[in-house]
């Protein structure tokens, strides 16, 4: 299949899908795509999931090997969902203020699956997936905690401690 990029325009919901052949950039599907104003995309193999914070309605698209996106749920969970991550095959919604969150994957045929749902630490401002593990992390005081999603779908912490505070931005490489 390849490598794909999905652009989004959030005023329309126009969404296109290109690749990288070289230096180019190649435009191969442009379409209504998914509804306007979604706070969150984020991929799940090669599926694409559009989030709509206010009221929690959803949008997965699949993209096939010709690069085309093609719908396969809409939905709606619960709103409010500050973070949405991908860790491996499954995606963490997570919401700051209460510290709820809930486990998901895609199914074979295109819909999402709630796994497991609890509640955590509130007020992480940055969760980023590093692999298999997920790093959450408080910026005005530093603190994070490492942890990673079992074969069940539960997230499990493995080390909380603290590091320097005020860090604006956290990425995963490699």
């Amino acid at each position: 299949m390849g490598l794909h990029v999905t652009f989004y325009r959030g005023d329309d919901g126009t969404s296109s899908v290109g690749h990288i052949d070289g230096s180019v950039l190649l435009l191969e599907d442009q379409s209504g795509g998914a509804a306007p104003d979604r706070t969150h995309i984020v991929t799940i193999g090669s599926d694409v999931l559009f989030y709509r914070s206010d009221d929690g309605t959803f949008f997965v698209a699949h993209i096939d090997t010709s690069g085309h996106l093609s719908g396969s749920q809409n939905g709606s969970t619960a709103p409010n969902w500050t973070h949405i991550v991908t860790i491996g095959s499954n995606v963490l919604f997570y919401r700051s203020d209460d510290g709820t969150f809930f486990v998901a994957h895609i199914d074979s045929s295109g819909h999402l699956v709630e796994t497991h749902s609890n509640v955590a630490a509130p007020n992480w401002t940055h969760i980023v997936a590093v692999g298999h593990n997920v790093l959450c992390y408080r910026s005005h005081d530093g603190t994070f905690s490492v942890g990673h999603i079992d074969s069940s779908g539960h997230l499990v912490e493995r080390h909380s401690s603290g590091v320097a505070s005020n860090w604006t931005h956290i990425v995963a490489v490699g």
